[in-house]
């Protein structure tokens, strides 16, 4: 957030690129202005199914594995309409 307020204060916009991680109040906006050129969102659904499913991997006392990849996708002025990510913001 603080990066974008001085992006937009000192009129950087088409100079700086800034990505942010996960989708926070106003950063639609800022893609849709410019202001911000992407952000990395995570998949919810994912990271709740596959922690249900991990946690009874435990309980049954399955081997597990340490890393496990939820997903993401780069959200950008040129996708933020897509059904997809409308789906990844709103959930």
């Amino acid at each position: 957030v603080g990066v974008c307020e001085a992006v937009e204060e000192l009129g950087l916009a088409d100079t700086i690129q800034v990505v942010g991680f996960d989708a926070y109040d106003g950063a639609m906006a800022r893609l849709g202005s410019g202001v911000l050129d992407g952000v990395i969102v995570q998949n919810p659904y994912n990271m709740g199914y596959l922690g249900v499913r991990y946690a009874v991997k435990c309980l049954n006392q399955e081997q597990i594995t340490h890393i496990v990849d939820t997903g993401v996708t780069l959200v950008t002025k040129s996708n933020m309409n897509d059904e997809d990510v409308q789906w990844l913001l709103s959930n």
